[in-house]
């Protein structure tokens, strides 16, 4: 199906949209510091810091602007990462098992990642529309590195992996190929890459463990061009109109527990629309899902 029709959000979707892959950061962040606050329920700090993380996901939410500056976001991150590691120094008996240690390495992972989408957020905010350049292969490290965040934050429950002959029944398989027809780097919009990375997610969110995510980028001096094809659930053909609605869930998935919103779709159709470009999704229910988005190069 090709999708065509532009869609219409209001300040507080646009609002979500822009910045629900930060909420969702916010979110797994909030979550495990919970599990320390039901531990350490004197510690005053740590139950601030979850209540001031908490707050920050809700204005997002709500579209309060003036609450989520990305200084207020960089100034909240380095609040968790010192209220983290005061608790690993002054309770080390909460990181003793390897499970413990896993927690502290996610931590360290989510706030590299959070301070790179913080980065991004200011940028979009100075310069709404410029393009960027970017190395092949540092773009394609980029979301290896992506990946590895995901699987850490699983906690062990599943591997990602980029050889199958290395993939188990709980292992995902991904192939990730980026090319430039024109040079050693490509080009796009910052808002562009953040919608790569949450329809990569979503491939693997929707797709079982022992599954393969296939995704390739190339790119020629006239467009850019991505596709990224699962091995999941795949989406009610009755519904693939409605998928792209703003926190529309496919009936198979709303059983399933997210961090997201139902914004994903909603984002990549919105950014095809604004850079004048097509989006294109194919589904068969219990095989699997692709996505196609053609984005022209502005001369």
């Amino acid at each position: 199906m090709i999708f065509q029709s532009e869609i219409a959000l209001s300040d507080t979707e646009f609002s979500q949209m822009q910045m629900h892959s930060v909420m969702n950061l916010l979110t797994i962040i909030n979550g495990d510091l919970q599990i320390f606050e039901s531990v350490l329920d004197d510690d005053a700090e740590l139950s601030a810091t979850v209540k001031a993380t908490f707050d920050l996901a809700k204005a997002m939410r709500a579209g309060e602007y003036d609450k989520f500056s990305p200084d207020a976001l960089a100034a909240l991150g380095a609040r968790i990462r010192n209220t983290l590691h005061r608790i690993h120094d002054s309770h080390p008996e909460l990181f003793e098992t390897p499970e413990d240690k896993l927690v502290l390495e996610n931590f360290d992972s989510i706030f590299g990642i959070f301070a790179e989408r913080v980065e991004e957020i200011r940028l979009r905010m100075l310069y709404p529309d410029r393009w960027e350049t970017y190395p092949v292969e540092s773009f394609k490290q980029e979301f290896k590195d992506f990946f590895t965040a995901v699987e850490k934050n699983s906690k062990g429950r599943y591997r990602i992996i980029y050889n199958i002959a290395d993939q188990s029944e709980s292992d995902y398989f991904v192939a990730l190929t980026v090319e430039s027809k024109v040079s050693d780097s490509i080009r796009i919009p910052i808002l562009v890459k953040d919608t790569l990375r949450d329809l990569l997610a979503n491939a693997r969110k929707y797709t079982p463990p022992g599954g393969s995510i296939q995704a390739g980028i190339i790119e020629d001096d006239a467009m850019f061009r991505f596709v990224v094809s699962d091995t999941g659930l795949g989406i009610p053909p009755d519904e693939l109109s409605d998928v792209v609605k703003f926190g529309y869930r496919a009936t198979n998935v709303r059983h399933m527990k997210t961090m997201g919103g139902g914004y994903g779709l909603t984002k990549a159709l919105w950014v095809c629309n604004h850079y004048g470009g097509t989006m294109k999704i194919e589904s068969e229910m219990g095989r699997g899902t692709r996505i196609e988005l053609d984005i022209p190069l502005p001369k």
